[in-house]
């Protein structure tokens, strides 16, 4: 796995993720929201997609169903500090391959 896309809408904290990752030895390329995103995989095949829940224009959940059946689809990996359980169960129907909380801890990532 060495092509992540990270899209998250704010700015200090997709600055820290891509530092951390690219320090990681990660390529790295940021969205700063779902429709970014998305562009972005239609664009270029990514491993891993870091993907913040909560985001203008189309947020995550959003791409998460839009990438439900495609064939590029990246292992998805939702970011959110809303751990309500109906979020969780959405981001999982849309198999979502895990979630983080944020703020983002270091060993996490």
């Amino acid at each position: 796995m060495n092509s992540i896309l990270v899209a998250e809408d704010d700015r200090p904290t997709r600055i820290l993720l891509s530092q951390r990752l690219k320090a990681a030895h990660f390529s790295v390329t940021t969205a700063k929201d779902g429709a970014e995103a998305l562009a972005l995989l239609e664009k270029k095949r990514f491993d891993l997609l870091l993907l913040d829940i909560w985001m203008p224009r189309v947020n995550g959940l959003e791409v998460l169903a839009r990438l439900k059946d495609s064939p590029s689809r990246p292992r998805v990996v939702v970011m959110t500090a809303d751990n309500t359980p109906e979020t969780l169960l959405r981001a999982v129907r849309e198999q979502a391959y895990h979630y983080i909380t944020k703020p983002v801890e270091p060993k996490a990532l």
